[in-house]
């Protein structure tokens, strides 16, 4: 509708005028209601002016919208302006205020131009305003940008079409915990090409992490032609503090430098290219509730894709760090990509070495990505070793090792191998960053073979055991609280055979040994074990063992017991501790039965019944063992001695022959036998024994009368080593030491 009061000749007509349009359109572009009203004055000669107020209502602006960014992967800064900017410009009212002539002189001026958004944003233009003519297009005036939870924006300058100049000014403008500002701002345009300078400072969440007090010196160019460009020559870029995950960096910053003298960055329409060097990048902060510091040698950055999709890379960055009590080192590779799902960043890890009070990493390697927050480690692989003179462990490798983090949650698994590639365990577990609490679980499955000895696992086996042979399982669960580890676990043992320094060839182990503090080597009491066999110098057979492990340097022998010869050897509880050179082991020996030890170890020529008690003490210093006062005596009811061997008659006189002939049948009332000496040396046996012959015996009288009954006792001492005591015992053929030392009891 256009309404038109106008008035006066055709030369000089003048007068007021109003139009309303309803649904006006152009493109995606498009307007609910448009008002103007103004005045027009004719002049002669064709020449024309009007002035006018014009409102457009409701104007919804496609054509713009496009043109803001996705907002997946933008920091939350980004992500906020983009949201509040589209949600402005959804529907907008326009007012401003334009005055024109034409004619001769032909020209149109725009002034106090506001354009009032949703949420109130309110943009306005004072000041001189936008004027064209055919010849030039000029602007003076302030653009002002409020309202709407966006940043302050002040803008002021005055120029033409083929240049101009003015002052920037944003913020400062903070929401939560994101901020902007950018001070110092100017910019100029001479012909086809723009600048601007200023520093912007910002802070910001990104990803998983976020940075607050970023520094950045501007320096932009624009070309109309040929794109733009960023930064002239080296800029030092910082921040106040920055967090990665549950990692915290204290303030920092580093030099950007392009290869050649130039931009840092440019672009060409909608591509992006930038090569810089980063120098003195150094940092410090706090990891897992750790300090540490940490730099970087200098290092080339490279910037590709696209302005909706950059890429930045990294490669071979050498980054030393420290933790106490760590220090270490390693090669990182990176590449960051912005996708319409957000912001990915992979990339490599190499060289990496770790030196610690107990372990030392080296020749780590693997690839890791970040992604929507998540971390994650795949296929990395490092080796350790223990530092220390006497090592607890041999080198090992850890493979296979893939981990996430997830909300603050690290979870991992990895394979613990030989150096030799030998699998010996499988590690899985989970570690809360923020609480600094975690748990872990590791199982193993061994065989010992010729191929796999303790000895490849720890050279703390060399001199103890040997040629093992059998398999070993073993289950622990960990617990983690700060810088504490506890935990538990089981190890099966299923006939596993071994050599030993001490006890000689040990065979047929079976059991299960439970720890309620696996680190310190703990047990709960009333461990058992059972042992099939074992030689250290007597072989001993069906050994049962119970105990507790009191930490590394103590063991608890409740009950070690075996049935031998018909009776039962059992080993009082003592306590063995590691510091102590001198060990005792106190022996009960009960109900050994003779005629069972006669037989199992083929003692010739010689029958013997009875019961025998007694006890055994043992004492062992630097691997050397001794009985120290060992006494077996005969149960109370006696037994029967029986030499069945030969003696040379000639060379006894007739006491002699009357003692081997009461030795023929001799029933023992008391018999006792005493040891003392080194087992690796002489042992010193006395035995005493009293008793009547069952034999008739030639009495010595001129009368040829045989008797019965006659009391005889006998001390015998026999000196010999002890691991060929029982073949001399064996090998009893002549009784003639013994019989020389027997007499009748008066």
């Amino acid at each position: 509708a256009l309404d038109a009061a106008l008035e006066g000749p055709p030369a000089g007509l003048h007068g007021h005028w109003a139009a309303s349009l309803a649904g006006l359109a152009h493109g995606l572009d498009r307007a609910g209601r448009t008002d103007a009203a103004g005045s027009l004055q004719l002049a002669a000669g064709g020449a024309a002016h009007f002035d006018a107020a014009v409102a457009a209502r409701g104007v919804q602006s496609a054509t713009l919208r496009t043109l803001l960014p996705s907002r997946a992967g933008l920091p939350t800064l980004a992500a906020k302006l983009v949201a509040r900017a589209d949600s402005a410009l959804r529907r907008v009212d326009l007012t401003a205020h334009i005055d024109a002539d034409v004619g001769r002189v032909t020209r149109v001026h725009v002034a106090d131009l506001a354009a009032t958004g949703a949420a109130n944003v309110i943009v306005r233009l004072t000041g001189g305003g936008i004027e064209w003519t055919p010849d030039a297009t000029t602007f003076d005036g302030r653009v002002m940008v409020r309202g709407g939870e966006l940043p302050m924006i002040d803008v002021a300058g005055a120029g033409t079409a083929s240049g101009g100049h003015g002052l920037i000014t944003v913020g400062p403008w903070r929401d939560g915990g994101d901020a902007l500002a950018l001070t110092s701002g100017r910019f100029d345009v001479i012909g086809g090409y723009a600048t601007a300078t200023g520093t912007v400072r910002l802070s910001s969440g990104f990803g998983g992490g976020r940075v607050d007090g970023l520094t950045l010196p501007l320096g932009v160019a624009f070309a109309r032609s040929s794109g733009g460009a960023i930064g002239a020559g080296c800029t030092r870029v910082g921040f106040d503090h920055a967090r990665i995950a549950t990692t915290q960096f204290a303030a920092s910053a580093a030099t950007l430098c392009p290869p050649r003298p130039g931009p840092l960055v440019t672009w060409q329409g909608n591509h992006i290219a930038a090569a810089m060097t980063v120098d003195g990048l150094g940092t410090r902060g706090v990891a897992d509730g750790r300090a540490f510091s940490a730099s970087a040698r200098r290092f080339a950055l490279l910037i590709g894709g696209t302005l909706a999709a950059p890429e930045i890379s990294m490669s071979d960055v050498e980054i030393t760090g420290a933790s106490d009590p760590w220090r270490g080192s390693a090669r990182v590779s990176a590449r960051a990509a912005r996708t319409s799902s957000g912001w990915t960043v992979t990339g490599a890890l190499s060289a990496l070495r770790g030196v610690g009070p107990s372990v030392v990493a080296s020749s780590g390697h693997g690839r890791w990505r970040l992604m929507n927050g998540v971390v994650t480690v795949d296929d990395a692989d490092v080796a350790v070793a223990d530092p220390s003179p006497t090592p607890a462990f041999n080198p090992l490798h850890l493979t296979g090792v893939n981990g996430r983090v997830v909300s603050q949650t690290l979870t991992g698994r990895a394979t613990v191998e030989l150096a030799n590639g030998a699998r010996l365990a499988t590690v899985t577990g989970s570690y809360d960053l923020a609480k600094r609490t975690g748990r872990g679980e590791l199982s193993s499955a061994l065989t010992f073979a010729p191929a796999l000895q303790p000895i490849d696992i720890s050279g703390l086996a060399r001199g103890l055991v040997a040629n093992v042979a059998g398999k070993v399982t073993t289950a622990a669960a960990l617990e983690i609280a700060g810088n504490k580890v506890t935990g538990t676990g089981t190890v099966r043992l299923a006939g596993v055979n071994l050599a030993t320094a001490a006890l000689g060839p040990v065979t047929g182990i079976d059991g299960t040994i439970t720890f309620d503090e696996l680190a310190l080597l703990h047990t709960p009491p009333h461990q058992m074990l059972h042992i099939a066999g074992l030689n250290p110098g007597v072989a001993i057979d069906d050994v049962s063992v119970r105990f507790q492990l009191l930490g590394r340097d103590a063991v608890a022998i409740e009950r070690l017991a075996w049935p031998f010869t018909g009776g039962t050897m059992t080993v009082r509880p003592t306590v063995l501790r590691a510091d102590v050179p001198q060990r005792t082991f106190t022996v009960d020996v009960d109900g050994l039965d003779a005629e069972q030890f006669v037989q199992r170890f083929q003692i010739k020529n010689l029958n013997a019944t009875g019961k025998f008690d007694g006890v055994l003490p043992l004492v062992f210093e630097r691997s050397k063992g001794r009985i120290a006062g060992g006494m077996l005596i005969a149960r109370a009811n006696g037994g029967l001695l029986q030499y069945v061997g030969e003696v040379g008659q000639a060379s006894m006189g007739a006491a002699g022959r009357l003692a081997f002939d009461a030795l023929r049948r001799l029933r023992y009332r008391t018999l006792k036998l005493q040891l003392d000496g080194d087992l690796d040396g002489e042992i010193v046996t006395a035995i005493d024994f009293t008793g009547t012959n069952e034999v008739p015996l030639a009495t010595g009288s001129r009368l040829p009368l045989r008797a019965t009954g006659l009391p005889f006792k006998f001390g015998v001492t026999v000196r010999a080593p002890f691991r060929s005591l029982l073949g001399t015992a064996a090998s009893f053929s002549d009784a003639r030491a013994v019989i020389r030392a027997a007499k009748p009891l008066e």
